[in-house]
């Protein structure tokens, strides 16, 4: 079954995605990976105006072992080479829900993070509140379970994070 990765990054100040060597890199991931994956690459920034260097990468990968192999891999290890002065990978997880779930012209998406808890734990949803999709966290002993809507959801667990994330596009080099 397909799966989705979602990889969480901060840029280093003063670099953000509006520097031209940081963007070049971010295209050059996006076709590479994308052509690997045969899956597009999605990026979100955090709505948090306190955590304005954050950015989050969604995107598919048919197993985990493709993605571990595209991760091993020259194109992925020069790219890491390359963007290290500019950014830090925060986390990266598998999850098991499929990606081509994802609508993908959401703006915005929100994730909901539940430690120690099963996915029939996670709050019941009514009718009608658009795209909705959870999964667990794929690492053996994982009980992290990612929620994302195309809506926001009160929840009261005390064990839950929440982000909004704002979509955003690679800037394209200028003329």
């Amino acid at each position: 079954m397909p799966i989705t990765e979602l990889a969480s990054l901060e840029f280093i100040p003063p670099y953000n995605l509006t520097h031209p060597p940081v963007a070049a890199i971010f295209r050059t991931l996006t076709a590479q990976q994308g052509s690997c994956s045969g899956y597009p690459l999605l990026f979100f920034t955090n709505a948090d105006p306190s955590s304005p260097n954050e950015i989050y990468l969604l995107t598919g990968w048919q197993d985990e072992e493709a993605h571990w192999k595209w991760i091993a891999g020259k194109e992925n290890q020069d790219l890491l080479v390359a963007i290290v002065p500019y950014l830090k990978v925060r986390d990266m997880v598998h999850l098991t829900f499929d990606f081509d779930s994802v609508p993908r012209d959401a703006e915005k998406l929100y994730c909901e993070v539940y430690e120690a808890v099963g996915e029939s734990e996670l709050p019941v949803r009514e009718d009608g509140v658009g795209w909705e999709a959870s999964g667990k966290d794929m690492k053996n002993g994982s009980d992290t379970v990612y929620y994302f809507s195309a809506r926001p959801v009160a929840a009261s667990d005390v064990n839950t994070r929440k982000v909004t994330l704002n979509r955003i596009t690679v800037p394209e080099p200028s003329i």
